[in-house]
């Protein structure tokens, strides 16, 4: 029997269907203050893939427009908007790079700014969002469009 391994896009929604029932913002705020040592797995990658997750349902769960991670100029910014920006729990620089890593590996998008469709399912469900992705000198982010919900 062979095993397949598990891609990333894969991974991410199962982080979504295992965080679906949690205190988002404070799973975040957990990520944020622990980092990668906090967690069991002490696997950057997981942690990124956490921390992604619970930023995606805490967007859905506060009907976000957008959910924003990147950095700029040595700075981490991650925060979510609807009608207004609320900043979230931001991750250590190791994680933020995976974070974005993750997002280009799923989505293929290897130019310097590119859109791109991106279906997640959670549960018996699915949502359709819009990737972005911007790289320039100093400065790299990630923007997932949700629709109105």
């Amino acid at each position: 029997m062979v095993l397949l391994e598990r891609n990333l896009h894969k991974r991410l929604q199962e982080m979504c269907d295992c965080y679906l029932e949690t205190d988002y913002k404070k799973e975040l705020m957990i990520i944020s203050e622990q980092g990668v040592s906090g967690d069991v797995t002490g696997d950057v990658t997981e942690v990124a893939l956490k921390y992604l997750a619970l930023a995606i349902l805490y967007a859905l769960e506060e009907r976000a427009r957008r959910l924003f991670i990147g950095k700029a100029d040595g700075a981490i910014i991650s925060y979510i908007d609807n009608d207004q920006r609320h900043t979230l729990p931001e991750p250590s620089q190791d994680i933020t790079n995976e974070v974005l890593d993750i997002i280009r590996e799923i989505t293929h998008l290897e130019s310097e700014d590119a859109t791109e469709p991106f279906s997640l399912g959670i549960r018996e469900s699915r949502i359709e969002l819009q990737i972005d992705v911007h790289r320039e000198a100093g400065e790299e982010h990630i923007v997932l469009k949700f629709p109105a919900l």
